[in-house]
């Protein structure tokens, strides 16, 4: 049985934290091969809404100095035919006995972590936080800035799974009086 922090749901147009810490340690060898064993409060499990078809996951943060950006890794969730418990808003428990199963997303090179730096501020009219990089190569489905130089957004088209997790395998390095840098995931 796994861990996590309370569960949230994300109904189309709407944002959730995925993770409340990616400059914690990062998550074991073990945990990210069976991300189902996770033992924490910092992941949460995402939920989609029936009418998420494709959604964003970026890095948010609030810092004053930034020395490494994190490496995540992103689970795709879905429910196994038969007696199934459901998971649902703030559940913090996830069944790790095979009831559910979990996809890991990989990279067009193979790899299977993905790199969030969060640089950008003042998007959106938000003064408060940092962001990954905006922009959106449409070949490879991989954020890219304007020279075509892969950076930290990443957009995925939702293939039926009741949701995501999404761990850290690199943790980022951040400080300020109120550092905090998260994983942001958001239905577009």
């Amino acid at each position: 049985m796994g861990t996590f922090g309370a569960a949230r749901s994300l109904a189309p147009g709407n944002a959730v934290i995925a993770h409340d810490n990616l400059q914690a340690t990062a998550s074991s060898a073990t945990v990210l091969l069976n991300p189902l064993t996770y033992s924490g409060s910092a992941a949460h499990v995402v939920l989609f809404h029936p009418g998420v078809t494709n959604y964003i996951i970026r890095a948010r943060g609030i810092f004053t100095s930034r020395t490494t950006d994190p490496f995540v890794c992103v689970y795709r969730l879905y429910y196994r035919d038969g007696n199934v418990t459901p998971v649902g808003p703030g559940d913090t428990s996830v069944a790790a006995d095979g009831t559910i199963l979990h996809i890991r997303e990989y990279a067009q090179d193979g790899t299977s972590t993905f790199f969030l730096p969060c640089t950008f501020a003042a998007v959106e009219g938000d003064s408060t936080y940092k962001y990954s990089p905006y922009a959106l190569n449409s070949i490879s489905g991989i954020g890219s800035d304007s020279a075509g130089t892969v950076q930290g957004f990443r957009f995925w088209k939702r293939n039926n799974e009741f949701g995501i997790i999404v761990l850290t395998s690199t943790a980022g390095n951040v400080a300020g009086s109120s550092d905090t840098l998260e994983a942001q995931v958001i239905a577009v």
